[in-house]
C-alpha cells in the first residue's frame, strides 16, 4: 500500500502575481496561477493549478530542482487544458525537498511564478501479516502471508520462517517464496513430532526485512495405522486368468510388508483365501490371478499389511469367460503331381476351434464343394500340416478337392481347389517352384534297333551303323519321360548353379557328365520324394518312336528332320528353347535334336534274344547317350543312332531327360 501522499497546497485561494520581464509597453502579458497541489511520491510528484492570463500562453513549463535559486533546475512541459494546469515529476529521490516555480511565455512576453517546494516520500520497510498455521500432521505444517505494504520498494523476498525458539528470522529455518507483494503459502516439512514450533512470515525490500506476527502450532504424536489400499479395475479376464492390482495410498506410518490382490467366489476375500504377495514397499503393484473356473464370477480385492494389520481395498468382482466351441479352422493346400490318376494335396489345420480334431483329410469329387460323403482320405487327428494322395482318378477329367477337420461341433471345410488330369497318367512336378512334366508312356512290345543289309526285313534303314544290329523284340512296362529335356531353370532349381555353355532358363541343361546327372537325380529325389532316373536305352528308343501310337517315322515325330529337330542344319549353332519344333506321336519334343542324352545304360553289343524291360549291363567303361544334338548331322539324328562315352565326359551338346516308374 502506499502511504498517505504529501498535499501541498500553495496560495490557496490567492493569486501568484508572476514575476515577469517587460517586452513591450503596449503587449503586458499579465498571468496568475492558482490552487497550486503537489502529490508526492517516493521517486515521483505530480503538480496540478488552475491559471488566468490576459493574452494567449504559447509555452508553459514548470523548473524544479533540489536548490532553491533552481540555477540547475530541470524542466517539464505542463500540460493545459481549458486552464488547468497538470505535470507529472520522475525520477526523483525519495525523502529530497524539491524546489519549483512555473515559467510561461508567448511571442510577445515571458514571465514565472514565485519558487515553492515539496518533499518526496522516504522508503519504509514493507508490512507483511502471518496466515494461520494449517494442515499440521507429524512432521509438516501450511503456513503463509499477505504483504501489507511494500513499503514504497519492490519486494525481493518472501515466505515464513520458524523455529523452536520464539520470534524466528530468516536465519533460523525458512521457505523463499519468490519476489512481489502477491500473498503466499508455504510448506514447513521436516518436523519433529509432538513439538511446539513458532513461525512468521516475512517480506524483504532494500530498507530490509519484516516481520509478521508470530504464530504457534504444535506437530501432532505419532500415530500408527494399518495401511489404506485401493483395489485397481480388473482387466485382462479370460477363462482362467485375470489381471488386478492396487494403490496404496497411505502406509499408516509404517512400513508396508506386503502387498497383493485375494480373491473367491465369496464376497469379501481376505489373505486366509487365494492371494498374491506381490513383495513389500508403498509403490502401486499389478496382480496375475490365476488358476480361475470358466464362467465363474469371482470377488477380488487390494490388500496391504504393516505392522499394526492388514488393510483391503474395496471390492471388485468379475466373471470368467465361457469356452466357445467351433469347428476347426482348415486352408486346402495346392494341388500338385497331377497325372492322369493320381494327384497329391493337403490341409493345414491353424485352430481346433476349442475342442479336439478327431479326424482330417481331404475330399474330391468332379462336382463343386465336395464332402466327406464323397472320396476322402483321412490323414490323422489334431491340428498342423499334413498331406494327402489323391487316387482312383480318371484320366483328363475337372476335380475339386477340400481339405477337411472334424471336432465334436462337427466338419469344416477349407476352401475349394479344382485341377484337372492329364491324358494317360502325364505326371506334373513342381521343386522350388519350377513346374515340369512327365509323359506316361503305356508299356508294349516293338522291334529295336536297325539293319543295312535286308530291305525286306524289319528296320531297314540303309544309315543304320552295324551296333544297331540285330534288330530285336523287345518289351516294356508303362513308364514316364520327360515332355522336355531337362532345362537349366530346373537344374538350378534343384543344384543351385548353371554349369552349362549356353545360358537361358528354358534352354537345354548341358556340359553334364553321366556321373553329374545322377547326382543330380539323387538331389531331385531327396526334395520330391520320388524316385527319378535316366531312361534306360530301350525306353528312350520306343518313346522316341512313338510308343504304341508309333508311325515309324525315320527321326523322333517325322521324316522331315527340320520339323523336330534342332540340328546342324538349322540351329545356327546353338541350342533353342525347349518344345519350340513340332513333338511326336506321344506329345514328346526334341528327342533327335537341340542336346543329346544320357541314358541310363553301360554300352554293351546287341543280343538277338528277346529282352523285357533291359536294364543293360551291370558295369562298364562307357555309359549310352541318343539322339543329334545342334551340332549333329542328320544321320545322327535317327531314332536307332547309338552313341557311348566315358561316363565323366561332358559337352555343350550332351544333356539329359528324366524317367521313373510308373506304379
Amino acid at each position: 500500500m502506499k502511504r498517505f501522499a504529501l498535499f501541498v497546497v500553495a496560495s490557496l485561494c490567492v493569486l501568484l502575481f508572476g514575476c515577469r520581464e517587460k517586452k513591450s509597453e503596449d503587449a503586458k502579458l499579465e498571468l496568475y496561477v492558482s490552487d497550486v497541489n503537489v502529490t508526492a511520491e517516493v521517486t515521483s510528484a505530480t503538480i496540478t493549478g488552475k491559471y488566468s492570463a490576459n493574452a494567449t500562453v504559447d509555452n508553459f513549463v514548470v523548473v524544479y530542482g533540489e536548490t532553491m535559486d533552481l540555477k540547475d533546475g530541470k524542466t517539464e512541459t505542463c500540460e493545459i487544458s481549458n486552464n488547468n494546469i497538470s505535470v507529472s515529476l520522475t525520477g526523483l529521490n525519495s525523502g529530497t525537498c524539491y524546489y519549483f516555480c512555473f515559467e510561461y511565455s508567448n511571442q510577445k512576453d515571458s514571465g514565472k511564478t514565485d519558487v515553492m517546494e515539496f518533499t518526496t516520500l522516504s522508503l519504509l520497510s514493507p508490512v507483511v501479516s502471518t496466515n494461520e498455521v494449517t494442515e499440521i500432521t507429524m512432521t509438516s505444517a501450511v503456513c503463509g502471508g499477505a504483504v501489507v505494504n511494500d513499503g514504497g520498494d519492490a519486494i525481493t523476498a518472501k515466505g515464513v520462517c520458524w523455529s523452536l525458539e520464539e520470534n524466528p528470522t530468516v536465519e533460523d529455518a525458512c521457505t523463499n517464496e519468490g519476489q512481489g507483494s502477491e500473498a503466499f503459502v508455504s510448506n514447513i516439512t521436516e518436523l519433529e513430532v509432538n513439538t511446539v514450533y513458532y513461525v512468521r512470515a516475512y517480506a524483504t525490500n532494500s530498507v530490509g526485512t519484516s516481520y509478521g506476527e508470530q504464530k504457534t502450532f504444535k506437530t501432532n504424536e505419532e500415530v500408527v495405522t494399518a495401511p489404506v489400499v485401493i483395489t485397481n479395475n480388473v482387466v485382462d479376464i479370460d477363462k482362467t486368468t485375470a489381471v488386478c492390482g492396487g494403490l496404496i495410498v497411505s502406509d499408516g506410518g509404517s512400513e508396508v510388508i506386503a502387498k497383493g490382490v485375494c480373491w473367491s467366489t465369496e464376497q469379501n476375500p481376505t489373505i486366509e483365501e487365494s492371494c498374491t504377495n506381490d513383495g513389500a514397499g508403498s509403490e502401486a503393484f499389478t496382480s496375475n490371478i490365476t488358476y480361475l473356473q470358466e464362467n465363474t464370477t469371482y470377488y477380488v480385492r487390494a490388500y496391504a499389511k504393516n505392522s499394526v494389520g492388514t488393510s483391503y481395498g474395496e471390492q471388485k468382482s468379475f466373471t470368467t469367460l465361457e469356452t466357445v466351441l467351433l469347428p476347426p479352422t482348415i486352408t486346402t493346400k495346392s494341388v500338385t503331381n497331377v497325372n492322369g490318376t493320381h494327384a497329391k494335396c493337403g490341409g493345414v489345420v491353424t485352430s481346433d476351434g476349442g475342442s479336439p480334431v478327431t479326424a482330417k483329410g481331404i475330399c474330391w469329387s468332379t462336382s463343386e464343394n465336395p464332402t466327406t460323403d464323397d472320396a476322402h482320405t483321412t490323414d490323422g487327428d489334431g491340428t498342423g500340416s499334413f498331406n494327402s494322395e489323391m487316387t482312383g482318378l480318371v484320366e483328363n477329367t475337372t476335380y475339386y478337392v477340400r481339405a477337411y477337420a472334424t471336432n465334436e461341433i462337427g466338419t469344416n471345410y477349407g476352401s475349394q481347389m479344382s485341377f484337372e488330369t492329364l491324358p494317360f497318367d502325364n505326371l506334373v512336378v513342381t521343386v522350388n517352384d519350377v513346374t515340369f512334366e512327365m509323359i506316361g508312356v503305356e508299356g508294349g512290345s516293338f522291334k529295336m534297333g536297325a539293319q543295312n543289309t535286308d530291305q525286306y526285313s524289319p528296320n531297314y534303314d540303309e544309315e543304320a551303323n552295324n551296333n544297331e544290329a540285330p534288330v530285336h523284340d523287345v518289351t516294356l512296362s508303362n513308364f514316364y519321360i520327360g515332355k522336355f529335356e531337362v532345362t537349366q531353370d530346373l537344374w538350378v532349381a534343384v543344384m543351385g548353379s548353371n554349369p552349362s555353355y549356353l545360358y537361358g532358363p528354358n534352354l537345354p541343361v548341358e556340359m553334364v557328365s553321366w556321373d553329374l546327372c545322377n547326382i543330380f537325380i539323387d538331389e531331385l529325389n531327396n526334395l520330391t520324394g520320388m524316385n527319378f532316373r535316366l531312361p534306360t536305352e530301350a525306353e528312350w528308343e520306343y518313346a522316341a518312336k512313338g510308343g504304341k501310337k508309333s508311325m515309324h517315322f525315320k527321326y523322333s515325330g517325322s521324316d522331315d528332320l527340320e520339323d523336330v529337330a534342332w540340328f546342324g542344319d538349322n540351329s545356327n549353332s546353338m541350342s533353342h528353347g525347349v518344345g519350340l519344333l513340332a513333338p511326336n506321336e506321344l506329345g514328346i519334343y526334341d528327342m533327335s535334336g537341340n542336346v543329346s542324352e544320357w541314358c541310363k545304360d553301360y554300352y554293351e553289343a546287341y543280343s538277338s534274344e528277346p529282352q523285357t524291360n533291359p536294364q543293360g549291363p551291370e558295369t562298364g567303361s562307357f555309359c549310352v547317350y541318343r539322339g543329334g544334338g545342334w551340332v549333329s548331322n542328320a544321320k545322327t539324328c535317327r531314332s536307332t543312332h547309338r552313341n557311348s562315352i566315358d561316363p565323366n565326359y561332358s559337352h555343350f551338346i550332351l544333356g539329359m531327360r528324366l524317367a521313373i516308374d510308373m506304379q
